[in-house]
């Protein structure tokens, strides 16, 4: 799965579908312009946490265009 900014919104029940079925694989990346413009990341995160023992190879990954200020 593939998203970007509020295009993450129909991306969550396709997410909570296919970790219903057996899969070897299941990589989600998602690409925000910054922390106060992330819907559903702290969901994501949590539902990352809560499937990580699911599929064989199971990942989340969500990226910031802009890091908060003192933030490497």
């Amino acid at each position: 799965f593939l998203s970007a900014g509020v295009g993450v919104t129909p991306m969550i029940p396709m997410l909570q579908q296919a970790v219903q079925r057996p899969h070897g694989s299941i990589r989600f990346f998602a690409q925000f312009r910054d922390v106060d413009h992330a819907p559903f990341a702290e969901y994501l995160l949590s539902f990352a946490h809560q499937f990580a023992s699911y599929a064989e190879d199971f990942r989340i990954r969500l990226f910031l265009t802009r890091f908060p200020r003192g933030v490497k």
